[in-house]
């Protein structure tokens, strides 16, 4: 029995080591800026521990630095189905939403087409309702955080909703205050 107990702890622990170091390696590429090698080692991390909703995160971090937006769209939201209160994904899955929701709204500012313009504008508005979920979700987890309640109070703008707009900017008002 020892030497079974003995040959597992030894295999927990050059598992355990070998999705470390795909992590570790991943991270010291994200450092490098090296996102195509650090998307590939965090896979080989989330082969090892499919749980891990870190993983997920820093995947998706490495898919949006290399502007493939729906992959890392895909790794965030794994990333929250897996820990709902992971704010970092939370608040990168929010702002993914708001960035197409804004890449839109340019884009129908220069339609020449009233229509297509009409069309990319509701698309764009779309996408900010999408955001909001993650954001309130980040904000519930961090209600003092000035990033999102800055992104809040401009979705809420987005969206034409000035009582919760004016809600924010009081906390925004409060917080740099320091209250």
């Amino acid at each position: 029995m020892k030497v079974s107990v003995s040959l597992f702890i030894l295999f927990l622990t050059v598992f355990a080591s070998a999705q470390n170091k795909s992590f570790e390696l991943g991270i010291k590429q994200l450092q490098n800026q090296e996102f195509e090698k650090a998307g590939v080692s965090f896979k080989e991390a989330i082969k090892t521990e499919p749980a891990n909703s870190s993983f997920y995160f820093y995947l998706g971090y490495s898919l949006e630095n290399l502007n493939k937006v729906d992959e890392a769209r895909g790794a965030y939201q794994k990333a929250v189905h897996l820990n709902p209160d992971y704010f970092d994904a939370q608040y990168n899955l929010g702002s993914l939403f708001y960035k197409k929701g804004l890449n839109l709204i340019e884009k129908s500012n220069e339609a020449e087409d009233f229509k297509i313009a009409n069309d990319l504008m509701k698309q764009g508005k779309k996408e900010f309702g999408n955001a909001l979920p993650f954001m309130k979700s980040a904000y519930k987890i961090k209600p003092k955080d000035y990033a999102v309640l800055w992104a809040l109070k401009l979705l809420y703008a987005q969206l034409e909703d000035e009582e919760n707009h004016q809600k924010i900017e009081l906390e925004l008002k409060a917080l740099k205050n320091g209250n």
